[in-house]
Formats: structure tokens, C-alpha cells, sequence
């Protein structure tokens, strides 16, 4: 409720948008120097970029706060896919960054910006591994990391962890990712409640 709160103090206009797991929304055909932003409200994200020849360049993980501002694509485009339920604000980037906006205390859009880019160098540093495997393993750790919760012998990511998604942002084949997945038997997917259990080995000394 921060940016509502933060849009609602400065009479800025914004559009909110839901969307559900598995969602997609394309950006593409952005107008010359009339630049979108978006922000995440809740849940995560992938966005990768497409380009004419099909082919795609997985550009980060996101979630709350993390802040998307898009560019003209020439000829490429951008797809976002919800891993779980997302509510995206949508508003004119020049509003966003209006130096006359009144202070809110609960929103630093130039520390949600420096997070973003962060989310950005982190899938840079996964696809620039020489490794398939080490590309998927380290793909895997980071969304733990960043979102799993620890319950007793396991680490629990509200999200379906499905392998066209570790394919997509780890710039490999749907084979790749069933090949190693099955060397990592410690790894559950629940598509019943679509979560993804990490399960911990507990090793006596």
C-alpha cells in the first residue's frame, strides 16, 4: 500500500494490473520519449528480452518494490511472466521521477532502482557461466535464496519452479534442465500447491 499511498499524496496517475501464475504481458512498440515504468506492488517475476530472430536474453528475477523502465526496443521485445500471483502499477516514467513529488518516508525510488539493477547484474553473472550445469544450480540457489523459507528440514519457494522457467532465465534447453534436475534428488516440485521444496541433508559429524 506504500506506492498507492505515495501516488495518492502527489495526484499521480497509475494503473494497476493482476496477474495470475503463468501470466504474460509484452512490452513492445514503446512510443520515442514517451517511456513506461513499471513497479512491482507483490509476487515475482521473470523478464527477459526477445529478439527478432526468436531468440532470448533472461534479464533478471524480480519482486516487490523492484521498478522496470523500458526502452525503445527496435525490433526486440520484453515478456514478463508472473511465478506466482502479481500485482504491477504502471504509470508514465517522467511522473515517476517528477522532482517536485512530496516525500514519502516508506518509498526510496532511488533505492528500489539500485535493488533492480542489482536483480539485473545477478542473472548477468548466472548466464555468463561457461557451465550448463553450474548455470542451472546456481539459477536454483539464487531463487531459494532469495525467497525460500526455512521449515524444519526444508526450504520451502512459494513458487512452481517449472523447467521451462530455469530454461529460460539460464539461457539452456529443456533437456538440460530435466537431465540435472534428476541428479538433484533433493529438489520436490509441488504443482498441487505449487511450491518448491528444497530439502535439506542433515550430515552426522
Amino acid at each position: 500500500m506504500d506506492w498507492i499511498i505515495f501516488f495518492a499524496i502527489n495526484n499521480m496517475n497509475y494503473h494497476v494490473y493482476k496477474l495470475e501464475s503463468t501470466d504474460n504481458i509484452i512490452l513492445k512498440n514503446i512510443e520515442k520519449n514517451n517511456f513506461n515504468s513499471i513497479i512491482i506492488l507483490d509476487g515475482i517475476i521473470t523478464l527477459v528480452k526477445i529478439f527478432q530472430n526468436k531468440e532470448t536474453l533472461p534479464l533478471a528475477i524480480l519482486s516487490r518494490n523492484h521498478i522496470i523502465s523500458h526502452r525503445e526496443s527496435h525490433g526486440a521485445y520484453y515478456k514478463i511472466t508472473a511465478l506466482k500471483n502479481t500485482y504491477l502499477i504502471t504509470l508514465k516514467e517522467h511522473i515517476l521521477y517528477y522532482n517536485k513529488a512530496k516525500n514519502f518516508s516508506k518509498i526510496n525510488i532511488a533505492k528500489n532502482y539500485k535493488k533492480t539493477l542489482e536483480r539485473y547484474e545477478e542473472t548477468l553473472q548466472i548466464i555468463h557461466q561457461k557451465n550448463t550445469t553450474n548455470r542451472i544450480i546456481l539459477f536454483i540457489l539464487l531463487i531459494f535464496a532469495k525467497f525460500g523459507l526455512i521449515k524444519k528440514h526444508k526450504i520451502i519457494v512459494p513458487v512452481e519452479l517449472r523447467k521451462e522457467y530455469i530454461a529460460t532465465m539460464t539461457g539452456t534447453s529443456m533437456y538440460s534442465v530435466h537431465r540435472i534436475l534428476k541428479k538433484i534428488n533433493n529438489i520436490k516440485i509441488d504443482k498441487k500447491n505449487k511450491t518448491t521444496i528444497y530439502l535439506l541433508r542433515i550430515e552426522k559429524l
